[in-house]
Order: structure tokens, then sequence, then C-alpha cells
């Protein structure tokens, strides 16, 4: 075969089945396009380069010295000049030999451009659907997907899994196990990778956590006066279709707003993974509001003549810093004036505008200092608190 480039050297494809072929097409003589050659070609004759089962003219044209293309499934061929690194070619058991001058490259000059092949044509996948289209999982949790590759006679139906995030789950074989919280999706393609189908996966936490309040110990501290039960719950980093909020009695709450004593429960699936108590801070009697009977509850359980305990210890707790002194009932009064919030921190009883306020909490606290102070110590006045006291 000459090295030049003959364009129309084998340019006829003539296809024979058990049926036979139309006759239009094995009388034709024109070019063929590369995606009609990809859909003809099936071999498996180590150049096909990508690995999608079919030869097209950009990877024959890859391949020099012997080509053995015998018991390949060869549908068709056609531009056979586009191989020119190629010296032997063996279709169906028969070399030839295309070295320029050979009497077999004389031969299909003779041939007017048209040599016959008989095979069977390629079938790939097309489509492919997943059992489930989103799913819901806790750490440590499994599910099965099941993929459905088409057609039915697809040559190769198998299915490639992958995790786009595996800090989040993982699978194999269409198994997925879920790792930590958080949200990915689980992919199933076709072995070619032209078909997939995706399912969206949300690993949910299994405990309560917020990046507003402090959750810690069994307990949901540095709740505000007046915060909603939707607040509390948007406050959360889980669902709120997986936050029910109970009242002391262990009714639900769905509206108003919360106390502390009240109870938050985390559910998934049917199951109950995490409570925790509400503290709203300075709502010692749980009522849902910080009033005198409020500041009154830590006076007396500072001059330890009703000890207050559990969540009502924990609200008394006004300034969070962990214990309850002269500076959580300082805070407590203040807020209750008006003047400072408590979700603001501890207060500056020098800022208080109104000078009988002022004079009234200084004589309160100098009264209170003294009657702590003979409680056997073991009401603890730290310097900030004695800071506030004339």
């Amino acid at each position: 075969m000459r090295k030049k480039f003959r364009y129309a050297v084998l340019a006829c494809l003539v296809l024979v089945s058990a049926l036979g072929v139309p006759s239009a097409l094995a009388d034709t003589t024109a070019e063929m396009d590369d995606s009609l050659l990809a859909a003809l070609l099936r071999v498996d004759a180590g150049i096909d380069v990508d690995g999608d089962g079919v030869l097209t003219i950009e990877e024959l044209g890859r391949v020099s010295g012997a080509l053995d293309l015998s018991h390949q499934n060869i549908y068709g061929i056609k531009g056979i000049e586009y191989l020119t690194g190629v010296t032997e070619l063996n279709v169906d058991g028969n070399w030839l030999d295309l070295s320029e001058g050979s009497p077999d490259d004389r031969l299909l000059d003779s041939l007017a451009d048209c040599v016959v092949i008989r095979g069977t044509q390629r079938i790939p996948v097309t489509e492919l659907t997943l059992s489930a289209k989103a799913a819901e999982l806790v750490p440590g949790g499994t599910l099965t997907f099941t993929a459905t590759a088409g057609p039915a006679d697809a040559d190769d139906r198998t299915v490639v899994w992958i995790s786009e995030d595996t800090t989040v789950l993982t699978v194999k074989d269409g198994v997925v196990r879920a790792v930590s919280p958080g949200t990915t999706r689980v992919v199933a393609s076709a072995q070619d990778g032209r078909v997939q189908a995706a399912c969206n996966v949300v690993v949910k936490a299994t405990r309560l956590g917020s990046d507003i309040y402090t959750v810690s110990g069994g307990t949901i501290s540095g709740v505000a006066e007046n915060t909603t039960v939707q607040e509390l719950a948007q406050g959360l980093v889980n669902s709120i279709s997986d936050i029910t909020v109970y009242d002391e009695g262990g009714i639900i709450c769905e509206n108003g707003t919360v106390s502390t004593g009240m109870t938050v429960s985390l559910t998934l699936g049917g199951t109950v993974y995490d409570n925790a108590a509400v503290v709203v801070s300075g709502d010692v009697n749980g009522d849902g509001s910080i009033t005198v009977s409020d500041y009154t509850s830590v006076r007396l359980h500072l001059l330890e003549l009703k000890a207050l305990e559990g969540s009502a210890l924990q609200a008394a707790d006004a300034n969070e810093d962990g214990q309850v002194t002269i500076g959580d009932y300082v805070a407590i009064r203040v807020h209750i004036a008006g003047i400072d919030a408590i979700i603001n921190g501890p207060p500056d009883v020098s800022r208080i505008p109104d000078a009988r306020i002022r004079k009234f909490l200084e004589l309160a606290l100098a009264q209170l200092g003294k009657m702590c102070g003979a409680t056997r110590g073991r009401i603890r006045l730290t310097a900030p608190d004695l800071s506030t006291i004339a």
C-alpha cells in the first residue's frame, strides 16, 4: 500500500449479518465519520486507549507494525489508509501484507476500495437507575443501594461506585457506611463512565450541638430571656425536624418562650439519641422571666437558707463563670432594672445611672457580703465581686 494517504482506500463499508444488509449500504463508497466507526468497531486488541471497547480512527492511527483483528467481533471497517504505520493486518484469521508493492497491497487496490468483515455491534449502557435518590444515616450506620443498568442486552452492565466525600461515608459494591456527620453523594457509573446516577446522603449527628449556645453535661446554657421555642431549635446544628422541646411536665412545646427546666430531645428515625435541659441565664425559678423572685432565690442560696440545685443552680450562675456568687446576684438585679442585660456579661454597678438603684445595690452587696462572711467560708467572694462593694 502506498505511504501517501489514500482517503479512498477501502472506503467502502459492507455490513454482513445473518439477515443480510440493505444494498444501498453495501454499495456505499462515502467516507465514514468517526462516530459511526466507533459504533461499528469493537475490539480487544490492546489498542483501545480509553478502554471503552470501541476502536476509533484516532486509536487506529497510533498503531504500527502488525495488527491482529481476528475473532474480535469486528462489525465493519473502512479507512484502512489511516493505519499508515500498519505493515500487516489480520482480519478473521487471514493475514494481509500491507507493505507497499506487496501482492496483498496490489490485491487490495484491485478490490475497488471494498472489504467485507463479519461481526457484531457493541451495545453500550444507556441508562442507570438507583434504588434511592436520597437517604439519611447516623455515624456507623449502613445502607445498601442497588443499581440497574440498561438495556438488558448491554455488553457490559458493570456498575462502579464512588463516594464524593469519604470523610462522610464510604461505599463498596453499593454498600454505604456512614463515617461522620455531613452531606455528600454516592455516585454509580457505568463501566465506561458515560452514564451516571447519584443519591444524596445526609449523615446526621447523634448529639445535640450549637454554635450559639453551650451544650455540655446534658444542658443547653447561654439561652437569653424571651428566647422562643423556634429560635432555640434554630440555634442548634441539628435539623429542626429532629428536635422536640418539652416543658417540665413532659408536654411538647411548639410555641411560646423557653424557660429553665425545659428539655430538648433529639430523635432520629424513631430513636431518641440525646436529651438536654434548657438553662435560661437568670431564670432561676423556671417561669421564663427574670424577676425579683429569681435574685431573691440567689440571695437565699448564697446565705445557705435555701439551696438551689440542677438547672436552677445553673441558671443562678448568671455571669456564667462556673460558680454562684454575689456577682450573679448583682447581674440579675441590674438586668431587672433594665440597665445591663445578663447576656452582655458581668455588670458594673458603677455604670448604673440611677443613683438610688446604685446606692441600693451597693448597700445590699455590702450587707450580703457580711452575711456571707458568717457562713463558715462556704460562699466564695472573688475579687471582681468585692470590687463592686462600696
